[in-house]
């Protein structure tokens, strides 16, 4: 398999996949997953953004722009006063969390094919390879 293919998932199956974190929805229906991502800039159509609160800067406050560049879910912290139609909001107690999860699921989970060894011992570990 090319590993910079990515399997066309649906937003359903994201939403099940961090289900345990939601703590409030407003599902509208369910499409293609093309980009999940945390930069509104980045952001293109039928994408998933989640919003970050950040030492800088506050992820929430880039929500209408994500949304003007194509996201179609919103994933935060605190659902927007302002909700546009055909938006969906996911809440999370917790966004970066939430967003690894996103993250893993997009990529096809690729520390389930990971193959971890182990080097134990008193000597040498520092200079091995």
């Amino acid at each position: 398999m090319d590993t910079n293919t990515v399997k066309i998932k649906n937003f359903f199956e994201y939403y099940s996949y961090i289900s345990d974190q939601v703590i409030q929805k407003e599902i509208k229906e369910d499409f293609q997953v093309a980009l999940v991502s945390n930069d509104s800039r980045k952001i293109i159509l039928n994408s998933i953004f989640t919003a970050i609160k950040g030492s800088g800067f506050d992820g929430h406050s880039f929500i209408p722009s994500a949304i003007k560049f194509g996201a179609r879910a919103i994933v935060c912290e605190s659902i927007p006063s302002h909700k546009v139609p055909g938006v969906s909001y996911l809440c999370v107690n917790n966004s970066y969390r939430a967003y690894a999860g996103l993250c893993e699921l997009f990529h096809d989970k690729p520390a389930d094919s990971l193959q971890l060894i182990g080097v134990t011992g008193t000597k040498g570990k520092t200079t091995t390879a």
